[in-house]
């Protein structure tokens, strides 16, 4: 299984690769400058 990091996934290009890759099983190591923005994913991908 493939890994993916992603930078700035609290909005934009970055989050919605992150959503893209998550739904489709990766495991994706997500970063934001606020946490508080991509607690969401993570709740929902844990």
């Amino acid at each position: 299984m493939k890994t993916w990091l992603i930078t700035g996934c609290s909005t934009g290009l970055g989050r919605s690769l992150a959503k893209k890759a998550l739904a489709k099983g990766y495991n994706v190591a997500i970063t934001a400058r606020n946490k508080d923005k991509i607690i969401d994913l993570s709740k929902q991908y844990p």
